[in-house]
């Protein structure tokens, strides 16, 4: 609601025909849940480097290498049985952390994994 809001504030087209859809796509913005996302695995890759004060001790068991894994910095996904817990940040995070792939999730600093995370389309 508030993307739109803005696209339509944006391109200055105010007319109930015209079309929100077309606006945001020749914008070329991001929607806010990917935003969100891209935010979200930042903030777990500072968390698995040690970059921010939080233990990733508690929160995060890696798994065994497979070798047919995408990347080797994969962790156990939690099972949850409850929607509090199951749309709290690690197990949210931990779901999309696996599924990166090894050059972004692998990326040696901060700036090139966010360049890494900055080309891929979720």
């Amino acid at each position: 609601m508030v993307q739109r809001r803005a696209a339509r504030f944006t391109t200055n087209r105010y007319h109930n025909t015209s079309s929100v859809s077309d606006m945001l796509h020749n914008l070329h913005w991001e929607t806010l849940e990917t935003l969100r996302q891209k935010l979200q695995l930042t903030m777990l890759y500072k968390i698995i480097h040690q970059l921010v004060e939080i233990d990733p001790g508690p929160f995060l068991t890696p798994t065994k290498p497979r070798p047919r894994s995408p990347h080797s910095t994969r962790f156990l996904p939690y099972s949850t049985s409850t929607d509090v817990m199951k749309f709290s940040f690690f197990p949210r995070c931990i779901s999309l952390w696996n599924n990166l792939s090894a050059s972004v999730a692998e990326a040696h600093s901060l700036a090139s994994f966010k360049n890494e995370l900055s080309r891929l389309t979720f």
